[in-house]
């Protein structure tokens, strides 16, 4: 037990006082794989972009598209920039998930399907798989 928490205390050590320039890079290569495109078999395509630094996602067949921003691990928060969406209930966020060898499998969002006076929203998470680079 003892040693589990040396090597805890030392791992915290080495990852306090890693360079943040190394964990940047890993954070850009990261983003950088969750450009592609994205896809639902009931709601399409989606496609996920990088301007510059930065991450934009646009829905195929519609005129959605707005910002990516970061949120929190890897939870981005999409702003619309269509004016008819504009509101703050408007503001879904987007989870990317990501496997052992930091590559992006997929993004899911819940998006609200019912407001229950007695529960409140009701959402359901949607799931969109990564398609295969060529």
């Amino acid at each position: 037990m003892r040693f589990l928490l040396i090597s805890f205390i030392h791992l915290c050590t080495v990852l306090n006082g890693m360079n943040t320039d190394l964990l940047m890079g890993l954070d850009e290569k990261i983003e950088k794989g969750m450009v592609g495109n994205y896809t639902h078999e009931a709601y399409g395509t989606v496609e996920v972009s990088r301007v510059r630094r930065q991450l934009m996602m646009k829905h195929w067949g519609s005129s959605l598209k707005g910002d990516l921003d970061h949120w929190q691990n890897n939870n981005y928060r999409i702003t619309w920039n269509d004016s008819t969406v504009k509101d703050d209930s408007a503001r879904i966020f987007i989870n990317f998930q990501i496997d052992s060898q930091a590559r992006i499998k997929s993004l899911s969002v819940e998006l609200l399907i019912d407001f229950d006076e007695k529960n409140g929203p009701q959402s359901q998470e949607i799931v969109f798989k990564k398609a295969k680079s060529e």
